[in-house]
């Protein structure tokens, strides 16, 4: 039966809006996509300007300028970042070369000394840094040693923090505190590590961790300087190793 004229404009009144509505989507559609761009576009321009700090850093970098970002945003962006990828890589390098040395020529060569101390001092480096580092340079046991002193050099050292105006508050504007310097409980993420504590205040953390490390004493007795003979399948590096910390034991003046 043919439809009546009233009929067929309710229908193609009806498809008009259904047109109307499906095209209304796409255009809303499109418009997010652009807009989730845009977004991207920025946060990665406050990230590379900032110099492709963490999440929380990047944000507020951008919050200063004017710029409101989301946190989606920003940690797509830092995923995706090719010169962090590059830095975490080359930290991995560092940690390697690091491990290689002490293990080849040991810990009171003055050759892993330098190394460490040149790698630590030419790069900003956070506590998760440092733990993740000196837990491959250390056993179980040897790790809780370092970290106790670690720990105990930082607690001494926080009162002068709290009185210099470059580190009194972190950079969220909160007073620092040890568990921060330590980088444990609600500061284990190596983001807010590197987004809330200042350079300088980094600076009195990897000093502090450095000495507590040279700072260890060695497992065991100290045999006597004229006592030690290289054994027959000794290493010679490791014979120069135990003879240097005989005469470091008897000579204390010595760096």
């Amino acid at each position: 039966m043919p439809m009546s004229p009233k009929s067929r404009a309710n229908e193609e009144h009806r498809n008009k809006e259904q047109v109307d509505q499906a095209a209304k989507i796409e255009v809303s559609k499109i418009d997010l996509d652009w807009q989730h761009k845009g977004e991207l576009f920025l946060a990665r321009w406050a990230h590379d300007a900032s110099g492709h700090q963490g999440r929380d850093a990047t944000y507020r970098w951008a919050r200063d300028r004017g710029v409101d970002l989301t946190m989606d945003s920003i940690s797509q962006v830092i995923h995706d970042c090719e010169t962090c990828a590059a830095i975490k890589q080359a930290k991995r390098a560092t940690i390697r070369d690091l491990c290689k040395a002490h293990r080849d020529y040991g810990r009171d060569s003055p050759y892993f000394r330098g190394l460490l101390r040149s790698n630590l001092e030419a790069a900003v480096v956070i506590p998760a840094d440092l733990r993740q580092l000196f837990s491959c340079l250390l056993d179980f046991t040897e790790f809780k040693l370092w970290e106790a002193a670690w720990r105990q050099l930082l607690r001494e050292a926080l009162p002068s923090l709290l009185t210099d105006p470059e580190t009194v508050i972190d950079e969220n504007g909160n007073a620092l505190t040890l568990e921060q310097l330590m980088g444990e409980g609600r500061w284990m993420d190596p983001t807010d590590q590197a987004s809330s504590i200042s350079i300088k205040a980094l600076q009195t953390i990897r000093e502090h961790e450095v000495t507590a490390f040279f700072s260890m004493v060695p497992d065991g007795p100290i045999i006597p300087y004229y006592k030690i003979v290289q054994g027959t399948k000794e290493a010679f590096t490791k014979f120069v190793e135990r003879l240097t910390r005989a005469l470091k034991s008897k000579y204390q003046k010595w760096p």
